[in-house]
C-alpha cells in the first residue's frame, strides 16, 4: 500500500521524535532546559503518522506529545530552538514546549485548556469547509479531556455541519497520574453518541495507525468528521520530573519498554519486507545523531530573549486591524 521511499520517509521521523524525546530529557536534567516537558517518548507513532498522512494543505493541531508535525514542516533548527527557550528561532523561545504556532505551513498551537483543542478543531474546520478547498484539519485531543463538556460541543458542531475534521484521541491509559479506565470504558465510543464514526487502533502499530488516518482524512475530504483512538501506553511521567513509580502499577512502564516499543515494531516490519536493512539502521540512527547534536550546539550557545522582547505585548496580544486602532 505504501512505496518504500513513503515507509523510509516515517521511519525517519519515528526515529527523530525518538532521539528527539531523549534528548530533550537529557538536557532537562542537565539543567540546559528549563520549563515543563510533556514528552511522547514510547508513544511516537501517532504523532508521526498524523504528519505523514497529511497534505501541505490540511492543518494539524497536536497535543502537548506531538512535535513530529511541527519538526517536519518547520524543522528541527526551528522547533527545537523554541523549546530550550532560546532567542535563535521564530518566536524568539517565547512559545517554549507547545505554546507555538506555524500557520505560515497550516500548523497551529496546543492549548493547554482541557479539552479545548476539539473546539479548535470544529471551529478551524468550518473555515475549511468554506474556503472549499477540500482541505481537513486533524486534531488530537488526549484521554484526560474526554470529561470536558467542550469537547462534546465539538462534536455536536462537526456533525451538524458537517465539517473536515479528523479528531485523533491520543490515548496512553492516564490523566496525568489517574488512570483512564477507571473513569469511563472506552472514550471513543462518546463520539459514536454524536454522530461521528469512532474507530480503535493500536497505537503502537505505524503502518495501521496511518491506514485508519488515511481512511478519515479521505471521509473528511467528503465532509463526514470522524474519530480515530490510538491506543498506546506512557512510559514516563505526566511530565518530566513527575515520578510515575509512585501511582503506576510496579514495574508496568518498564514492561512496556520491553514488549511494546512502537519504533522496535515498525523497524522490524520494515527489515521482514526488505525496506531497511540493518546498514541501513545504523546509517538512519548516526545522521539523526548527528543532526541533533548540531542543533543542539547553536541552541545551547545561543542567548535568551531580551528584557525588551519579554515584555514586548505585541508578543501576546493582537496587533489591531488597520483601520480600527480605536
Amino acid at each position: 500500500m505504501y512505496t518504500q521511499d513513503e515507509k523510509l520517509r516515517m521511519y525517519r521521523l519515528l526515529v527523530l521524535m525518538r532521539k528527539y524525546n531523549e534528548a530533550i530529557e537529557a538536557s532537562v536534567k542537565k539543567g540546559e532546559i528549563f520549563g515543563l516537558h510533556h514528552l511522547g517518548t514510547g508513544e511516537e507513532c501517532i504523532e508521526v503518522a498524523a504528519a505523514c498522512a497529511a497534505e501541505p494543505k490540511d492543518w494539524i493541531t497536536g497535543q502537548n506529545r506531538w512535535r513530529a508535525h511541527w519538526i517536519d514542516r518547520v524543522g528541527l533548527e526551528v522547533y527545537s530552538a523554541e523549546e530550550f527557550g532560546k532567542d535563535n528561532t521564530t518566536y524568539h523561545g517565547m512559545c517554549a514546549e507547545y505554546h507555538v504556532a506555524y500557520p505560515e505551513v497550516n500548523c497551529m498551537y496546543n492549548n493547554t485548556l482541557m479539552g479545548s483543542n476539539a473546539a479548535i478543531g470544529s471551529g478551524l474546520a468550518y473555515g475549511l469547509k468554506l474556503d472549499g478547498n477540500q482541505a481537513v484539519h486533524i486534531v488530537a485531543v488526549g484521554d484526560g479531556s474526554f470529561n470536558e463538556g467542550v469537547v462534546y460541543e465539538a462534536f455536536h458542531m462537526a456533525y451538524e455541519l458537517a465539517l473536515p475534521v479528523v479528531f485523533v484521541l491520543h490515548d496512553n491509559g492516564w490523566g496525568w497520574s489517574y488512570r483512564v479506565d477507571r473513569n469511563y470504558g472506552n472514550p471513543a465510543k462518546r463520539a459514536d453518541a454524536f454522530g461521528i464514526p469512532s474507530v480503535d487502533v493500536d497505537g503502537n502499530d505505524m503502518l495501521a495507525v496511518r491506514r485508519a488516518l488515511d481512511d478519515a482524512i479521505a471521509q473528511a475530504r467528503e465532509n463526514k468528521p470522524s474519530l480515530v483512538h490510538c491506543i498506546t501506553h506512557r512510559w514516563l511521567g505526566h511530565m518530566l520530573g513527575c515520578d510515575p513509580t509512585l501511582y503506576e502499577p510496579p514495574g508496568e512502564s518498564a514492561q512496556f519498554r520491553k514488549t511494546d516499543d512502537c519504533l522496535i515494531r515498525y523497524q522490524d516490519v520494515l527489515l521482514k519486507d526488505g525496506t531497511l536493512t540493518k546498514e541501513m539502521i545504523e546509517a538512519i540512527g548516526r545522521e539523526t545523531d548527528e543532526q541533533i547534536a548540531a542543533c543542539w550546539e547553536a541552541n545551547i550557545a545561543a542567548p535568551y530573549p531580551s528584557r525588551e522582547i519579554v515584555l514586548d505585548k505585541s508578543m501576546v496580544y493582537a496587533v489591531p486591524w488597520e483601520g480600527n486602532e480605536a
